[in-house]
């Protein structure tokens, strides 16, 4: 599923009435402004406040044209246990809130503790599948759940009495700093592992090109475009094809060719390591290790010579 076209499991926070924290809440918090990752795919989506003041606005004019509820674990078909009667902006914009109307199964459910968190599903561009109208950000509606998307959220009920709120039923400042420091640290966490994805596809992409050249199927004018993924760049950057015999005509038996591809390993970890030592690129790096090593170097030309290359590059 597209999570820019469609979001389901987004966690937000639950606050509570004035009333005994057991109590089932009439009003309840949907949805917040925030910057989410999805932690399989690593795709980024922003929820800002014109995006719940979008929200706002379609509920008013029931641009869905039916009333919104909320389900039990993302199955509206299996009914409601609840039903949004109004929805509405606070903290200056960057929070949507819901009153909302328990059924009595609904109720039993939240106050037994069975589910405790809550999670919103909503629309980027909601559009009229009869006048093709396009809405923007629109509810769709909530579901209780016990695996939200966004984790360490205040669920809908405590399971013990919470220490960490006053009398009132509010969060205490010294929680609310420890949330925000550990929403602050996830975040750190999720941007980092992305970046490892990326250097890790890096690395293997480079890998391959390496390999490559070394086989002398790719010369190094086309390094940058196999890096970025540009493969019709790449096969314009091909030298002319090598029709030319070289050495036996008959050919190699599987025996070299394996001997050959040891060679070629050899040759390309010694230079990958000299390139990275001396900062030099990979084909300079291959001439230094040449140089150094005249019994490797000869070892190379040799199996070469008994498998002709297709393509340009260092021979």
């Amino acid at each position: 599923m597209n999570m820019k076209n469609r979001v389901r499991g987004s966690l937000f926070q639950i606050k509570f009435s004035d009333s005994d924290l057991n109590e089932v809440p009439e009003k309840i918090q949907i949805l917040r402004v925030g910057n989410f990752t999805n932690e399989f795919t690593g795709e980024v989506f922003s929820i800002t406040p014109d995006t719940l003041k979008s929200m706002v606005d379609n509920f008013k004019i029931n641009s869905r044209g039916i009333d919104l509820g909320i389900d039990v674990s993302h199955r509206p078909e299996d009914g409601y246990i609840a039903w949004i009667t109004e929805l509405s902006l606070e903290d200056n914009g960057n929070e949507l809130w819901a009153v909302v109307r328990w059924t009595q199964p609904g109720k039993d459910l939240v106050k037994n503790k069975t589910f405790r968190y809550v999670s919103a599903d909503f629309n980027y561009n909601y559009r009229d599948n009869e006048s093709l109208k396009e809405f923007g950000p629109t509810l769709n509606g909530a579901a209780l759940t016990n695996r939200p998307f966004v984790k360490n959220m205040e669920p809908i009920i405590q399971l013990t009495e919470d220490i960490n709120r006053t009398e009132d039923g509010k969060m205490s400042e010294e929680l609310k700093k420890e949330l925000e420091q550990l929403k602050t640290q996830m975040a750190a966490l999720m941007k980092e592992n992305v970046e490892i994805k990326q250097n890790q596809q890096f690395s293997e992409r480079k890998y391959k090109f390496d390999k490559l050249f070394m086989e002398g199927k790719a010369c190094e004018a086309q390094r940058e475009a196999f890096m970025i993924g540009d493969m019709d760049k790449f096969s314009e950057l091909a030298t002319p094809y090598n029709s030319k015999n070289v050495g036996h005509s008959k050919e190699p038996s599987p025996k070299n060719v394996k001997a050959s591809e040891n060679v070629e390993d050899e040759v390309l970890k010694a230079a990958r390591e000299k390139s990275k030592s001396m900062d030099i690129p990979l084909h300079d790096a291959i001439s230094v290790v040449f140089k150094e090593d005249k019994e490797l170097a000869s070892r190379f030309h040799e199996f070469k010579k008994n498998r002709p290359s297709e393509q340009g590059g260092v021979q």
